[in-house]
């Protein structure tokens, strides 16, 4: 599964504004996406969540601030991170 590189690509490119990356990364834990999917992204999508997660629950883009996320998502995210 190439979402989460597609999305760091895009962005490290300025394909993306922070924005878009994180509604393309929102997307991706939302989608209709299996755990086996999400796990063999692996170092692209622990390094995007390192980059955009913070502890207080929300995805802070470098420019434009905090985007609220849901408990699920970030009960998710963390599950990631072990």
């Amino acid at each position: 599964m190439n979402h989460f590189a597609n999305v760091k690509t895009g962005y490290e490119k300025g394909i993306l504004t922070s924005t878009e990356a994180v509604s393309e990364i929102l997307y991706g834990l939302t989608a209709e996406t299996s755990l086996q999917d999400l796990q063999e992204s692996g170092p692209e999508l622990i390094s995007l969540l390192r980059e955009f997660l913070n502890d207080s629950g929300s995805f802070v883009p470098r420019t434009t601030g905090a985007v609220p996320i849901t408990r699920e998502q970030m009960e998710i995210a963390r599950a990631l991170l072990k």
